[in-house]
């Protein structure tokens, strides 16, 4: 009896994660690319992306939703360590120029590169 018991969990868990993984592969397939013509924020969080975008639709640009993201996702989402540390940023502008940003100051795009 206690035989056919340890069968009987092994089966069950094994056809679990068999079902688990097999939802979890269909369910990313499904996704289609999202395309946006006016602007779009892509966070780890719902209620972040939701904040982003809420600076978006008021005018805001980029670089303000980016910033709001990651306050919100300090909130939200802590284990990101959102605050404190170093920033880093690439900037593509309007007119075509990059521009980065290293902890808040302008830093040198090719110097950048060189060291990648």
């Amino acid at each position: 009896m206690t035989q056919k018991l340890i069968y009987s969990k092994k089966s069950a868990i094994i056809f679990l994660l068999i079902i688990s993984f097999s939802v979890g592969t269909l369910h990313a397939q499904s996704h289609q690319p999202v395309e946006a013509k006016n602007g779009m924020v892509v966070s780890a969080n719902g209620i972040a992306t939701k904040v982003g975008l809420e600076i978006l639709k008021k005018g805001g640009n980029a670089v303000d939703a980016a910033v709001t993201v990651g306050f919100a996702l300090a909130v939200t989402y802590p284990y990101a360590g959102n605050l404190g540390g170093g920033g880093f940023m690439v900037i593509h502008l309007k007119d075509g120029k990059n521009t980065a940003r290293k902890n808040g100051e302008a830093v040198n795009i090719s110097t950048i590169w060189s060291k990648l």
